[in-house]
């Protein structure tokens, strides 16, 4: 019976949607308490307003950079991407390829960046990028 009214405040995404859904199902949810239903609605909201704006955090991955002739982190976000502590625009990332940073290479990082779904990824079960040439900048 908790499940069942867990599952339906999951389903709302508003302290209003709320007062509806608890006034039609007053009786499965003797077992929860109302704060425990809003700060369910308030985690959703946060939860919300992420997927509205984007992750508030990285994809974390390591590369390893023939250049600097040791791993790097390298940070993806929505719109950019960090390597070494230097941020790159997704066009920048476009100029590395002409500059050297093979299609391929190029083709993970977006994949990455495409299926983060809010979790973050250990660095140590990322498969590591082999050395890069000497034409690319990491």
């Amino acid at each position: 019976m908790l499940g069942q009214a867990i599952k339906k405040i999951q389903n709302c995404y508003s302290m209003e949607s709320l007062r509806d859904v608890w006034a039609k199902n007053a009786g499965p949810w003797s077992q929860l308490t109302k704060d425990q239903a809003a700060e369910i609605i308030r985690a959703k909201d946060r939860r919300k307003a992420e997927i509205e704006t984007g992750p508030s955090y990285p994809v974390s991955v390591a590369m390893e950079s023939a250049i600097l002739g040791t791993t790097v982190d390298v940070h993806l976000w929505p719109d950019h991407v960090q390597v070494a502590g230097v941020t790159y625009s997704n066009n920048e990332l476009a100029d590395m390829k002409s500059r050297g940073l093979s299609a391929a290479r190029l083709q993970k990082i977006h994949q990455a960046k495409r299926s983060f779904d809010g979790e973050v990824i250990p660095l140590d079960q990322i498969e590591k990028f082999k050395p890069i040439s000497r034409g690319a900048q990491l």
